[in-house]
């Protein structure tokens, strides 16, 4: 399974966020939650063209269309500070074997606070936590 949370297919998700009135700040609050989601979540993590600093242009026409990725974003301080906690949560995920299993239980849901818990677990600490 591959997570995602832009495409050439979709908008990228600070544009989407601008478009619903949230900006600066927030907006990249919002995207680092969205980073640890998609970094922790069970399955692959795709990262589109810049997402991992702040890349907002509109997605192109066509998949044809050739569009370059605006590298003098990493010259403000909210992108680099954001390309930085993607590389942090690039090492965790890279490091944790937690993070790269399949293995996963949903242990509450609440749809009226949007609230969704769950546990992660690798193999080789299943064995030692049961031995």
């Amino acid at each position: 399974m591959i997570n995602y949370l832009a495409t050439h297919d979709r908008e990228r998700l600070l544009r989407e966020l601008g478009d619903r009135g949230i900006f600066e700040a927030e907006a990249f609050k919002r995207t680092k939650l969205a980073a640890v989601l998609l970094m922790t979540a069970m399955g692959i993590p795709m990262l589109w063209m810049g997402e991992e600093f702040g890349e907002y242009q509109q997605k192109s026409g066509s998949v044809t269309q050739l569009q370059k990725i605006n590298w003098s974003l990493l010259e403000s301080d909210q992108n680099r500070d954001l390309f930085k906690y993607y590389q942090n949560l690039i090492a965790l995920r890279k490091q944790n074997l937690t993070l790269q299993s399949d293995n996963i239980d949903f242990f509450y849901e609440n749809a009226g606070d949007k609230v969704l818990a769950y546990t992660r677990w690798d193999e080789q600490n299943l064995r030692r936590r049961t031995s």
